[in-house]
C-alpha cells in the first residue's frame, strides 16, 4: 500500500489514485500487487506560551509563531530553499521540531509548550497536520 497527499493537501481523488497505481503497476514486478490508499490526517494541538523580545509586539510575534507552525505541520509545505517537502508521510513530529519552528519565528524570546506532551510517532500512512493552536503572548 501507497499512501500519497497530493499539492492541495487534500484527500486525493479516485482518478488520481486509479493513474498512479497502473503507472506502478508498469514499473513493478510480476506478483506484485500496489494499491494508493488516502492518507491519514493526524492533527497535532499545539499550546505555547511565548516570551516576545524587546521591541516586538504581540500580535507580530503571533503571527510569526502560527507561520512557523503552519509550515512545519502542513502536508504541502514546500521550504524555499531547499524546494523539498519535508513533512512527509509518516514523518513524525518531535517536540524539539516544534520548539525549533517556535524559537526560530521572528520576536521569540523564549517559549514554553505545553501540549502536546510527548512526541508524536505517526506511522506510514499518517501525515501530521497543525490542529488547535493556543498561544498565550507575554511582552517584554
Amino acid at each position: 500500500q501507497v499512501a500519497i497527499v497530493p499539492i492541495s493537501g487534500e484527500l486525493p481523488s479516485s482518478g488520481l489514485k486509479a493513474d498512479l497505481e497502473a503507472f506502478l503497476a508498469m514499473k513493478g514486478e510480476l506478483c506484485v500487487s500496489v494499491s494508493v490508499i488516502d492518507p491519514v490526517y493526524q492533527p497535532i494541538n499545539v499550546t505555547s506560551t511565548i516570551y516576545c523580545k524587546p521591541g516586538f509586539g504581540v500580535t507580530t510575534v503571533e503571527s510569526n509563531v502560527r507561520s512557523a507552525l503552519t509550515a512545519i505541520l502542513s502536508p504541502t509545505y514546500r521550504d524555499a530553499a531547499t524546494g523539498l517537502y519535508p513533512n512527509k508521510i509518516g514523518r513524525s513530529i518531535y517536540l524539539a521540531d516544534l520548539y525549533q519552528a517556535i524559537m526560530q519565528a521572528e520576536g521569540v524570546h523564549y517559549c514554553v509548550i505545553t501540549l502536546p506532551t510527548t512526541d508524536t510517532i505517526l506511522i506510514p500512512t499518517k501525515c501530521a497536520t497543525l490542529g488547535v493552536v493556543t498561544l498565550t503572548l507575554l511582552a517584554a
